[in-house]
């Protein structure tokens, strides 16, 4: 792994809903991502019902790599097939993992899409483009499915 990972920084957020044990989701983070940062925001949801959101950054590039290095290979493959749409403006490409598989400390892609972890990865490219953005991606992810275990 000689190459320059083309991957600046990882953000997740998890909503804790009333009926969920915030300690189990904080496990479920540390599952997945290992010993990061998490912030902590108590909000509302629609209905008033109290919502806790768990937030953290990675900016370590292996650490990042080795967490996607964790994704079951077909989820590797759907999201390189999905890149273009799952990419914003801004360069970040943005998924979702179980967080009832993190729990138990797996990564697997969603069941249900309100049970989740979201994530978003800054892709590095210059210039700065959707088109340099993908092929840096699809490059790295095409790497990770052919060498990684998984």
């Amino acid at each position: 792994m000689s190459k320059r990972i083309p991957l600046i920084h990882m953000g997740f957020r998890i909503h804790v809903h009333g009926t969920e044990v915030e300690s189990k989701l904080e496990s479920a983070v540390r599952n997945a991502f290992g010993e990061v940062d998490i912030q902590r925001k108590s909000t509302s949801g629609f209905h008033g019902n109290p919502i806790i959101v768990l937030s953290g950054r990675i900016g370590n590039r292996r650490m990042i790599r080795q967490f996607l290095a964790r994704l079951p290979r077909d989820y590797i493959d759907q999201i390189a097939i999905e890149a273009e749409k799952r990419i914003d403006e801004n360069l970040m490409l943005h998924f979702r993992i179980d967080k009832q598989a993190a729990f138990m400390g797996a990564i697997a892609p969603p069941s249900d899409i309100g049970d989740t972890i979201s994530i978003s990865i800054k892709i590095e490219a210059f210039p700065a483009t959707l088109q340099k953005a993908l092929a840096s991606l699809n490059e790295l992810l095409q790497e990770i499915s052919e060498n990684e275990p998984g």
